[in-house]
């Protein structure tokens, strides 16, 4: 067991952000999608901003420093006034601004956020919100001259035009699909696009939509919505139709006046989509995952007489931040149920949307009193390779000394397992064990972790373990993607009687 408590890593960038100093706020402004303000911070004062969101909306906060030698932080808290989510220094050292992206807003609410300075930094600061991710990819008012042109056979019966700084669609016949696209667009493979609609119709009513990754006229998946609150997902691959998911109804889609916002989030095999900011429908589809361009999208039904006129106006499409070409990884995580969890991972980057929850176990316990590391498998006879796993833990500890609780996982047998845990005395950790002896991995000693109830979530990629700890980042280490079991287990480093309590214990597997 001494092996397991005797490496060290640097402290937490978590705890940092966790154990900063709270200061008052000195004027409280309004925040807006897609309109960037500007801020200033004098030493020891803060800043608040004010924004709405709705349940279950995708927003990403970016932080740049624009003068001084002001080193950005802030935090976001709900109505009650309650912290949520936090970030100081996402890309540290080599950038010290700050960041949240691809953040799920867990409720209707008027939220805040307090930028604050780090230490005695100050100066000015520009902070900007987006639907989706953090970086604009592609903004276009469609002002000016019409850069969008039919991506369609050439037919007399869809026109494409710009009236009033707006692209306008108009389609006619039965069973037909007008789209636009924009030649001079670059390729995005994940992405968050938003479109203002404005649609009108005949007797039958309207259809509008739009292509996803469309890499040709031949190739690309098309979104549609019509006037009877329906959507569907189809996809054209090498000049064939498929569809994905048929109409379907949502409350959100009904009842529609035919002006709302459309948006759209595409993170590897994963769809979002989103009516007036309202999550309808998501769906995951590996049928293209390379790069293409959005188009604009009419559609007609089987009527001789069917026709669709839609305007479309303020087309904006984010893109994520990288670094190195990866995705940021996340100093925080909302927590929360495992099926509100899993989702919110997946579109920070951290899972796949091409797997599954395979495992939601609601409760299980262990109790031991003898110095070491004693397991009880989950799932038995289950093995998995790349997964997630989460778990909230309590302990009980009969007497002086310390103990903790943890994950077992890539459980081979008794003496070759990897642990995550969690003691009393603040330490925290990920080891794997070989025979006799614990490889150093993941170690830190947080004074922020009080208590003994902890939420614990391990991510197991092919080439990294990630591990966070209450939300908070805790750590990474290689991860040689080995195949195995799971379970719960009891850490005792002396003799006392400790018993372990797990809640909500799941596991998203996406190997197999």
């Amino acid at each position: 067991m001494e092996f397991l408590r005797c490496f060290s890593l640097s402290l937490l960038a978590a705890a940092l952000i966790f154990g900063s100093t709270s200061l008052s706020a000195q004027d409280t402004n309004s925040l807006t999608i897609n309109s960037p303000v500007d801020g200033q911070i004098g030493n020891g004062s803060s800043q608040t901003w004010t924004f709405n969101a709705v349940e279950g909306e995708v927003l990403s906060f970016a932080v740049h420093t624009t003068g001084g030698n002001l080193d950005p932080k802030f935090t976001i808290s709900n109505s009650k006034g309650e912290p949520f989510l936090s970030n100081d220094d996402f890309a540290y050292p080599d950038n010290q601004d700050a960041l949240l992206e691809a953040v799920t807003m867990a409720r209707t609410d008027t939220y805040s956020l307090t930028v604050n300075g780090v230490g005695t930094t100050s100066g000015e600061y520009q902070l900007t919100m987006l639907n989706g991710f953090s970086q604009i990819g592609l903004s276009d008012n469609f002002n000016g001259d019409l850069q969008w042109t039919s991506a369609t056979a050439p037919t007399s019966d869809f026109n494409v035009s710009s009236d009033n700084g707006q692209i306008g669609l108009a389609l006619t016949g039965p069973n037909h699909t007008g789209i636009a696209t924009n030649p001079k667009q670059s390729v995005t493979s994940d992405f968050y696009a938003a479109v203002n609609v404005t649609a009108s119709g005949g007797q039958d009513g309207w259809i509008v939509g739009m292509t996803l990754r469309e890499i040709d006229p031949s190739n690309y998946y098309l979104l549609n919505l019509n006037s009877r609150g329906q959507w569907r997902l189809s996809v054209r691959q090498d000049g064939v139709d498929k569809v994905i998911r048929d109409w379907l109804n949502h409350p959100a889609l009904a009842n529609s006046s035919g002006n709302f916002t459309l948006g759209v989030m595409v993170d590897g095999t994963g769809f979002d989509f989103f009516y007036n900011n309202v999550l309808f429908g998501r769906l995951s589809d590996s049928t293209f995952t390379a790069p293409g361009v959005i188009g604009l999208a009419v559609g007609t039904s089987s009527s001789l007489s069917s026709q669709t006129t839609a305007y479309f106006d303020d087309l904006i499409v984010s893109v994520p931040t990288l670094k190195n070409g990866q995705r940021i990884i996340p100093q925080q995580i909302a927590l929360g149920q495992p099926t509100v969890l899993t989702r919110d991972l997946q579109r920070r980057g951290l899972i796949p949307a091409n797997g599954q929850l395979v495992l939601n176990v609601a409760e299980s316990s262990i109790e031991s009193a003898r110095p070491g590391v004693d397991r009880i498998a989950l799932a038995r006879g289950a093995t998995y390779t790349d997964f997630a796993i989460g778990t909230t833990v309590s302990w009980q500890a009969a007497g002086e000394g310390i103990s903790g609780c943890g994950i077992v996982l890539q459980a081979k047998d008794d003496t070759n397992y990897t642990l995550a845990y969690v003691d009393h005395s603040g330490a925290l950790g990920v080891s794997q064990r070989q025979s006799d002896h614990f490889i150093p991995g993941i170690f830190a000693e947080n004074t922020t972790i009080t208590g003994n109830k902890h939420s614990l979530v391990v991510i197991l990629q092919k080439e990294q373990l990630l591990y966070y700890v209450d939300g908070f980042y805790s750590g990474r280490m290689a991860n040689s993607g080995i195949n195995g079991g799971i379970g719960n287990a009891v850490v005792n480093f002396d003799p006392i009687r400790t018993s372990c309590n797990f809640t909500d214990t799941w596991v998203w597997n996406w190997d197999n």
